[in-house]
């Protein structure tokens, strides 16, 4: 598991360092929702993995557990989902042009492989 949880990290990293700035023609997704971002969150096989790591920290749980667990995780990630998207708006006309664009997509690269090595050593 920690050895394909890292190889994901890595090859999202290797996505971001290829990628390059989107075009003015090119939009995100007008149709984006509450319940496709819903079920894309549950087709990741990330959060798959965060998942079943989180659950594996605190074996033998009640059901009681089990619910505070996922409460505390479902609010944590609620809060982080909020501020990264507003964060995101915010910075999105910072990085239209293709160098700006290119150094943010090299920043988020580092950071990924970073994770990834981090993965495997700790």
């Amino acid at each position: 598991m920690q050895w394909g949880g890292a190889a994901y990290v890595f090859w999202l990293a290797i996505k971001f360092a290829s990628a390059g700035a989107m075009s003015d023609q090119q939009a995100a997704w007008p149709q984006a929702s509450m319940m496709s971002g819903a079920f894309l969150l549950m087709l990741s096989p990330k959060a798959w993995v965060i998942l079943t790591l989180l659950f594996t920290q605190f074996p033998g749980g009640s059901l009681l557990g089990v619910v505070l667990i996922a409460l505390v995780f479902t609010l944590n990630n609620l809060a982080a989902f909020v501020i990264w998207a507003l964060a995101g708006q915010a910075m999105a006309g910072l990085f239209r042009s293709a160098a700006s664009a290119r150094l943010l997509n090299m920043i988020f690269a580092a950071a990924l492989a970073s994770v990834a090595v981090w993965m495997l050593v700790a």
